[in-house]
């Protein structure tokens, strides 16, 4: 037979199971007696609030300058924005399909565009003739967009945002 604690097994797991039973069911800790720390925080001991360490404060006149550098740095990233903008390639649009799709005239010719995060419905479902006028509303044939493809579906259309400097 096996022994468990120096015990027949069938004993030794109820000894065992007793010893996990007892140990599960001491009282927690005082709930003023749990505090939430930070690494490298003091925890005063009288009550449970966390005290950051002197060295851990930010310097105010450090605090101002990274706020006064994020500052100047918004315009360069707004400009950066739209530069990259400008640089994207146009076409011109030729016709709608429905109200996710449309082909454009490129510099290479015309190319059939899937609009990216738009899922609009067909043409024959609900809502379908909607969708295709308002995208004809929203970008009218012969108006120019600049394309950003982003890659190729697998009916071989080019999946693109376009943008429009129409209002």
């Amino acid at each position: 037979m096996r022994l468990l604690l120096g015990l027949p097994f069938t004993r030794g797991m109820a000894a065992l199971g007793l010893v996990v039973l007892v140990a599960g069911c001491s009282a927690p800790p005082p709930s003023d007696a749990i505090a939430l720390s930070e690494p490298g925080a003091r925890v005063n001991s009288s009550s449970p609030r966390v005290e950051p360490q002197s060295e851990d404060r930010p310097d105010p006149a450090e605090f101002a300058t990274a706020q006064q550098k994020r500052q100047e740095d918004e315009p360069n990233l707004t400009y950066a924005t739209q530069s990259a903008a400008t640089t994207l390639p146009t076409a011109t649009v030729v016709s709608v399909g429905d109200g996710d799709t449309l082909r454009v005239q490129g510099q290479t010719g015309p190319i059939t565009v899937r609009l990216a995060c738009i899922d609009a419905p067909e043409s024959n479902q609900a809502f379908g003739s909607e969708a295709s006028l308002r995208l004809r509303q929203l970008l009218a044939t012969g108006q120019a967009v600049e394309v950003r493809a982003i890659e190729r579906d697998r009916y071989d259309r080019t999946v693109a945002e376009l943008y429009s400097r129409a209002s």
